[in-house]
């Protein structure tokens, strides 16, 4: 089939020969040329003439507008794989614009960059061996981002975008798994290390090594992994001098196994366990130990070596003997301590600690008659201080006179102690003076305009003045002015102890 593009060529002919003047006509023969020859030739002419300056005029414009758009969607005829044969042909295409070029170009780029952090994700999960641990999620994945390329062959950039975004979606999931299967490989490996198990302790570490290749624990744990099959060895040793009753060689193997791996649980508990047999000879010199401490009032020093005899012969008797003496004499040496402690308090009349001091006392034992009888002194005399204590450090509350009425009896009993202390002494004097400027009226002078309505709350109804003086005690007082027409006014005044002179100016001076 000729492509429509290449120009017409006219069909090529023979012309009839000419005839031979020197022939005498004769009767025609069947078949010869006849009267038609001239016409059919005229015809030829014609028809040739057409397809030279006619036809080609037409085919271009009618081949270029089906052509542009074909280039532009990427069809079978341009890609240059043929169309079916006999397949329905697809709808004329919309001629290509700067505008359908614009969007095609941003979602190709969409894609392409979704695409991008796909191939990202993808890299790095291969880094970390994900074949090893989430081989089939990883197909999966993969099988999405082929099914995206598809679709962006096709030009289908919008669907491309949506399987590429769920490819990523599912590598993203894997990524966030990482920290989970990194510390369930770290996990395995400590685990087949403390079974011996070598070979799968090798091949958690290496997925773990490829997880997380500069993690100091994946180092550490590697580090005896290469170490794991002389451990393994030697607690073999170890158990084989054990069985037959060789301790000391038992022992050696297994501190030549923890010297290769430090930190190998199942070793060090196999170890501790075997010294202990061999450890029996050390009793009697913890026991010796603990009673010379004992004797020089170190209760710590006596409890430890008691306790060491204990662990090496948990069931000999005299470890829990001792251990009861410990405590009692403790117990004692203590109750001496705070008995002197809360007596000193006393003394220095800081009546709280020696409450405390006679309290841990009692706590120890509840029938020690120093503690009881302190207790009975300290409590009342500790309580007085407070409250002592609170009201001279908030004087102002004295301004409320039931406070003020509370303090007075307050004093009272604090006059009422027998021993004069010179703090409490002290105490009594300040807060009764605080006390009488509480309880001493100030004058008050208000001024306004003869039209204002004045109420002073919880005093008294003033009504109108222009003057008015007033004897208040110490304290927060709050004057309300009220006029027809006009809005009214709140001013709150402090009356303070000892002052003298204080005005307040209230009127109503704003209309509605």
């Amino acid at each position: 089939m000729s492509n429509q593009h290449d120009p017409v060529k006219p069909t090529p002919f023979n012309a009839a020969p000419e005839p031979d003047p020197t022939r005498t006509p004769t009767t025609a023969t069947p078949g010869a040329p006849g009267r038609w020859v001239a016409p059919l030739f005229i015809m030829l002419l014609v028809a040739a003439a057409a397809v030279i300056f006619w036809l080609p005029g037409k085919v271009p414009e009618t081949r270029t507008a089906a052509a542009v758009p074909a280039a532009k969607t990427g069809s079978p005829e341009v890609s240059g794989v043929p169309a079916a044969t006999g397949a329905r042909p697809a709808p004329p295409a919309e001629a290509a614009t700067p505008y359908a070029d614009g969007l095609a170009a941003r979602e190709r780029d969409a894609a392409q960059a979704v695409l991008e952090q796909v191939l990202d994700t993808r890299f790095a999960l291969e880094e970390q061996g994900v074949e090893r641990w989430a081989n089939e999620e990883f197909t999966r994945a993969g099988r999405l981002a082929a099914e995206g390329d598809e679709q962006y062959r096709r030009r289908e950039f919008t669907q491309a975008t949506a399987s590429y975004q769920a490819a990523l979606a599912a590598l993203e999931s894997l990524a966030e798994r990482v920290p989970q299967v990194l510390a369930e490989a770290l996990a395995a490996t400590r685990q087949a290390l403390e079974d011996s198990a070598v070979a799968l302790a090798r091949e958690q570490v290496a997925t773990a090594a490829l997880l997380a290749p500069q993690s100091p624990d994946v180092a550490a744990l590697q580090a005896r992994v290469d170490n794991a099959a002389e451990v393994a060895r030697l607690r073999e040793d170890s158990a084989t001098a054990a069985a037959s009753g060789d301790l000391p060689a038992a022992i050696d193997a297994l501190k030549q196994a923890l010297a290769l791996d430090g930190e190998h649980l199942a070793v060090a508990r196999d170890r501790e366990r075997l010294e202990a047999a061999l450890l029996d000879q050390d009793f009697s010199a913890a026991m010796s130990e603990g009673y010379a401490a004992l004797a020089r009032d170190r209760f710590g020093a006596a409890r430890a070596a008691f306790a060491r005899a204990a662990a090496l012969k948990p069931d000999a008797a005299e470890t829990g003997t001792a251990l009861a003496e410990v405590a009692t004499e403790e117990t004692a040496y203590t109750l001496r301590e705070l008995a002197a402690a809360g007596s000193g308090a006393e003394r220095r009349e800081r009546w709280q600690e020696a409450v405390e001091q006679y309290e841990k006392a009692l706590e120890l034992d509840n029938s020690v008659l120093f503690a009881v009888e302190g207790l009975a002194r300290a409590r009342p005399r500790a309580k007085l201080d407070e409250q002592l204590s609170l009201l001279l450090r908030e004087p102002e509350r004295l301004q409320d006179k039931k406070v003020a009425n509370a303090a007075a009896r307050l004093l009272e009993d604090a006059r009422a102690f027998g021993a004069p202390d010179e703090v409490l002494r002290a105490q009594v004097d300040e807060l009764s003076e605080l006390v009488r400027k509480a309880n001493t009226p100030v004058t008050v002078t208000l001024h306004s305009d003869a039209q204002t309505e004045v109420v002073v709350h919880k005093v008294a109804r003033l009504g109108r003045f222009e003057r008015h003086s007033l004897s208040l005690r110490p304290g927060t007082y709050t004057a309300v002015g009220s006029r027809r027409g006009y809005r009214d006014v709140r001013e709150s005044f402090t009356v303070a102890p000892g002052a003298g002179g204080t005005a307040i100016t209230i009127r109503c001076t704003e209309p509605i």
